[in-house]
């Protein structure tokens, strides 16, 4: 897989696209927010691409294509163009172009699909996906651009509106120090007490497994997660955001209802973070020390009950949902996130 650039730092986001390499052959992929009516238009993702060739897609092609662009190129399927797959004088003149002849060729690629992006009747943006192989994208792999094109929408959308508070309400500030027992202190009134003194925590917070997974958290790199945690009679949906210059983090803790995590059984929730993380079934059955035949008996269930036609969509549902379940010893926070800094 590509060195992955992320501009918006969106874990959610880097993750979801990295598992699409599993059903599409590219080699770069990139999207776009896009509002033309602004004349705006912002990159909130990149994979495989240089800087230049990144440039060339974001600034020459949206002016070369306008939108429905996918029509006019693609009349007879609806498909999302690829250059492989488009009519041959459509093809000539986009390869005589200098998108493709100053930097996607001069680059290395061959082929490439470019797919506008909705969510319902609301044009969000584009994505753009490249392969060096001259016929990178099949038909097949079209077919699975569009079935994915929704999803890349509502998390180029959200990527692109997402912003990062110094403090979230209702939450606890935990400052890493290079101290044995890490401090805690309170940010906001609702968890200061009659005198000003803290009120009690959930126990769990300061549990070793809780806070090997906050050290690991702070050491991954990333800005924010959202996952659920696993506690002896419930499950706790978690939010973890830097805050500050300090190496402080903030954490909000709610109860979760089974519904918003799909109704996962805990070995489901285990397994699919595994899966998640990348790991196969082997892996996950050894990590689990569970039987390979189980951990298939697990992957199937919860794709049914996230509604997903293959691994691929269970993953983006896990993600997207925040229905990952980390454990510091056999899924840490950088392994089930995805994210390659």
């Amino acid at each position: 897989m590509p060195a992955l650039i992320a501009p918006t730092d969106d874990a959610i986001l880097a993750a979801a696209v990295t598992e699409l390499s599993s059903i599409l052959p590219f080699d770069a992929v990139q999207l776009l927010r896009h509002e033309p009516k602004h004349g705006e238009i912002h990159e909130v993702l990149r994979v495989g691409y240089a800087s230049a060739e990144a440039w060339a897609l974001q600034h020459l092609f949206t002016q070369k294509y306008r939108l429905g662009f996918t029509n006019a190129l693609s009349p007879n399927d609806g498909l999302p163009p690829a250059i492989s797959s488009v009519r041959a004088e459509v093809r000539e003149d986009f390869v005589a172009s200098p998108i493709f002849r100053d930097y996607l060729g001069a680059g290395g690629f061959r082929d490439g699909i470019s797919m506008e992006l909705f969510t319902g009747d609301r044009y969000v943006g584009i994505a753009h996906f490249s392969a060096r192989a001259e016929t990178g994208f099949t038909r097949q792999a079209r077919l699975a651009a569009a079935g994915v094109r929704g999803m890349l929408a509502a998390l180029t959308l959200g990527a692109a509106q997402s912003t990062l508070p110094e403090a979230p309400a209702n939450s606890f500030a935990l400052s890493l120090s290079s101290q044995e027992a890490p401090t805690w202190r309170v940010i906001t009134d609702a968890h200061l007490g009659s005198e000003g003194t803290l009120t009690t925590l959930p126990s769990f917070l300061n549990s070793d497994a809780f806070l090997e997974h906050l050290q690991q958290f702070r050491e991954s790199g990333l800005a924010s997660v959202r996952h659920i945690w696993e506690l002896p009679h419930e499950v706790a949906r978690i939010e973890i955001r830097r805050i500050g210059l300090r190496g402080d983090i903030a954490i909000s803790v709610a109860h979760a209802e089974p519904a918003s995590f799909h109704h996962l059984s805990r070995q489901e929730l285990r397994t699919m973070s595994l899966v998640c993380a990348g790991l196969s079934d082997a892996e996950i059955a050894a990590r689990l020390r569970v039987s390979r035949r189980t951990v298939e008996s697990h992957v199937l269930n919860a794709r049914h009950k996230l509604g997903a036609r293959n691994r691929v969509e269970a993953v983006v549902h896990m993600i997207t949902t925040a229905s990952v379940l980390p454990d510091p010893t056999l899924c840490p926070v950088d392994e089930v996130f995805g994210l390659a800094l």
